[in-house]
């Protein structure tokens, strides 16, 4: 009679202690799944490094029950993950080289319109060394009109602005000056007749 109620409390307690078991590993299962959602999430955000760590940590919880097969996935898994982000700062090397190509040649093509136009200015200035006093007067003059003119249409005298600038015409077909720089005056004329006419 006793052994047979020593038999049966062996029972329970083995009953218990599987009981107990199976409780860990659910725990583990329950623990490693978290860490797995979050190891796919911060591998969607290319955060490889952090996603790594999950993996590994999940893979843990996996070999604390014995469910080595699982855990020898989860640990390839990482070790993509240490792949993916040396891929990535590849990338984001190749990406700021490039950058930095492009960079390089905005500048020289910034540096050869800067030149350009300095050369253009000194080949003016030049030129207008080389001018007979009449033309050199007529130049001067040119740029007094243009200034004049401007602080007219500024100060808002449309009327003596215009007056000024169909003069600048004149001065600039006598000095033959390129055909785009008159009609950007003609332009201007134009507007302020149209705003003169408003007022």
């Amino acid at each position: 009679m006793s052994m047979h109620r020593l038999s049966k409390e062996e029972r329970l307690k083995k009953l218990a202690e599987l009981k107990r078991q199976e409780k860990e590993k659910q725990k583990s299962i329950d623990a490693a799944e978290k860490l797995l959602d979050l190891a796919k999430k911060f591998a969607n955000q290319k955060k490889f490094i952090t996603a790594r760590e999950k993996y590994l940590e999940a893979a843990n919880f996996f070999y604390k029950i014995k469910w080595i097969d699982q855990a020898k996935l989860l640990e390839k898994e990482a070790e993509n993950m240490k792949k993916k982000m040396e891929e990535l700062k590849k990338i984001t090397h190749r990406l700021k080289e490039q950058e930095k190509q492009k960079s390089q040649v905005y500048e020289q093509r910034a540096a050869k319109i800067i030149a350009k136009k300095e050369e253009k200015r000194k080949l003016q200035e030049q030129q207008k060394h080389k001018l007979t006093p009449e033309i050199q007067r007529k130049y001067e003059e040119a740029e007094f009109v243009l200034a004049k003119a401007e602080r007219k249409e500024k100060q808002g005298k449309f009327k003596g602005a215009i007056q000024r600038y169909k003069f600048l015409i004149e001065l600039y077909d006598e000095l033959q000056f390129p055909n785009e720089k008159i009609v950007k005056i003609q332009e201007k004329i134009k507007d302020l007749q149209f705003n003169l006419e408003q007022t």
